[in-house]
């Protein structure tokens, strides 16, 4: 029983223990579509923003296939991560996995979004020969220790980009970002202004700290370098103040 506590456990993370699921799928639709038409099952995750401003936050999908009840430590768990930008009303399939399963196994999927805290937003749920497919969805309490530390690991980064291109940039930079996991509790701020003509400026501040300011061009090329030369700089500014704080100790 130990290892069927486990495998369940595993897959079935907590959105709330205590809030109903009506209050998921709100902002962002949380949406998996399946076909088993075939021998295969095919899975595509897909996150709808039903808000008019820019969504940002991450994904996670999990699948478990086997017979968990009777050889859990034969159960084959597969998860799939990464950071997710929606703009407003847009929708998008950001993971897929393709799954086998035989009559005597039992098969779930958890889809699951969260936004830029961390905090549970959309969920969806899917499963085949499972006997327990209407039980609530719970989170073991490690697992939300680890929602609240996310949010100082992350970060809130705030975008107030106003033109397609300024967007982006964001989702560029946003994107890399979540990738290097960096450490921080001040707020960032990507914003873009007018500037003379046509011709829009972006500044990206960390507190109160301006980290990069350049003007943008409609080339892809361009607002890849910028938004990897602007995580560099927030690289630099964070190693230069954990300088200055081990001189400061060693006073």
């Amino acid at each position: 029983m130990p290892l069927f506590k486990l495998y369940i456990s595993l897959f079935l993370i907590i959105v709330n223990y205590t809030i109903a699921a009506g209050q998921y799928n709100v902002d962002v639709k949380a949406n998996l579509l399946i076909d088993n038409s075939t021998e295969y099952i095919d899975v595509k995750a897909e996150a709808f923003n039903k808000k008019n401003i820019v969504f940002s936050g991450r994904y996670v999908l999990t699948t478990i296939v086997g017979d968990i009840v009777n050889e859990p430590e034969n159960a084959i768990k597969n998860t799939y991560e990464g950071s997710l930008i929606l703009s407003g009303n847009e929708g998008e399939i950001v993971s897929s996995t393709t799954i086998s399963v035989n009559k005597n196994q039992k098969a779930v999927v958890l889809f699951l979004v969260y936004n830029a805290d961390n905090k549970l937003v959309g969920k969806d749920r899917w499963s085949i020969n499972d006997s327990d497919k209407n039980a609530p969805v719970t989170l073991k309490k490690r697992d939300l220790v680890k929602e609240r530390e996310g949010v100082s690991i992350i970060g809130i980064v705030t975008d107030k980009t106003k033109t397609k291109h300024g967007k982006d940039f964001f989702k560029e930079f946003y994107s890399i970002y979540l990738y290097n996991q960096l450490k921080t509790e001040e707020l960032i701020l990507v914003e873009e202004q007018f500037a003379q003509g046509r011709n829009t400026r972006i500044e990206v501040k960390v507190g109160n700290v301006v980290v990069a300011k350049f003007f943008v061009r409609p080339s892809y090329d361009y607002v890849k370098d910028m938004a990897k030369a602007t995580v560099n700089n927030i690289k630099k500014h964070f190693l230069r103040l954990e300088n200055q704080k081990k001189q400061l100790q060693g006073l």
